[in-house]
């Protein structure tokens, strides 16, 4: 059982608030990401972090990576994934606002998905080297689970939304904002059952050799992009020694940076990839 737990915004102290405010603005969400709550926890390191992540994040090389991993995971879209007639009829149902509204929240996860696909990646390229407690690691994954299947951290958050709410649809629709959200996840839940077809859409396609494929060549993509960035995003060994050193529960935060987080974010970039797909018609899909 992973310890430790996200840091909050409101059980931040200034420092640390000052800069979720700045991450919020850079991402434009109204809500602190978890992988971002999780480096709180960390103040020195978080604040080395955010530096190399915020000088990247507004230059024109991240800008066009974005872009291009976006048409890319669109036309990957298009070949691995149909829409199932249920999904359709749903979205043939919706009113014009009530479709409006989901198209801006799918058109925010969007953007945030990929910005977060592209950071994880990079910060679990950076520190892989550092060596991870074997014995740890075993504690942290379900035997025989996957990385992406063992989602026992998002389900423990997932748990303390359910505590308030006994509605299946959207514990389900919860699903897919966890990740990005936490145990906030549930305050951009206003479409459940949209999210929820899209959770059940996903957890079919997934299984599916075409996903899997699609998932390696995206990140393939990320690391590449990655390489051309103008301004380093390498975390070094020395550094992250420096910084985290004796403090307490480094295995557990260096597991949720090396293998969580950036396990989940190619799944959720497709994700996104797929709502646009079903919200809009494909001659209607416009690049950007």
């Amino acid at each position: 059982m992973i310890r430790i737990k996200p840091l909050h915004e409101k059980d931040a102290d200034p420092q640390i608030k000052r800069m979720y405010e700045q991450i919020k603005q850079s991402l434009h969400t109204s809500l602190v990401p978890l992988y971002f709550q999780y480096m709180g926890l960390y103040p020195e390191y978080f604040q080395y972090a955010w530096e190399k992540i915020y000088a990247n994040i507004k230059t024109e090389a991240f800008q066009k990576a974005e872009k291009q991993i976006q048409e890319v995971t669109d036309a990957i879209t298009e070949i691995i994934y149909s829409p199932t007639q249920e999904v359709t009829d749903f979205i043939g149902s919706l009113q014009g606002v009530e479709k409006e509204h989901i198209e801006n929240t799918v058109s925010d996860l969007r953007y945030i998905n990929t910005a977060l696909m592209i950071l994880t990646i990079a910060v679990r390229e950076s520190i892989k080297g550092i060596p991870v407690g074997v014995k740890k690691l075993e504690d942290f994954t379900r035997p025989g689970g996957s990385i992406e299947e063992d989602s026992h951290i998002f389900d423990s958050l997932l748990k303390q939304q359910e505590e308030f709410s006994n509605d299946p649809s959207l514990a389900q629709a919860s699903k897919l904002l966890v990740p990005i959200f936490g145990s906030q996840a549930l305050t951009i839940s206003n479409y459940p059952d949209f999210f929820r077809l899209i959770a059940e859409e996903v957890e079919h396609l997934v299984k599916k050799e075409s996903y899997l494929k699609a998932r390696v060549e995206l990140e393939r993509l990320v690391q590449f992009l990655i390489s051309g960035f103008s301004e380093s995003l390498n975390f070094s060994y020395k550094e992250t020694a420096r910084f985290l050193y004796q403090k307490p529960h480094v295995d557990e935060f260096l597991y949720l940076l090396k293998d969580t987080f950036p396990s989940q974010f190619p799944r959720l970039v497709i994700t996104t990839s797929i709502m646009r797909k079903i919200l809009t018609p494909r001659s209607e899909v416009t690049v950007g």
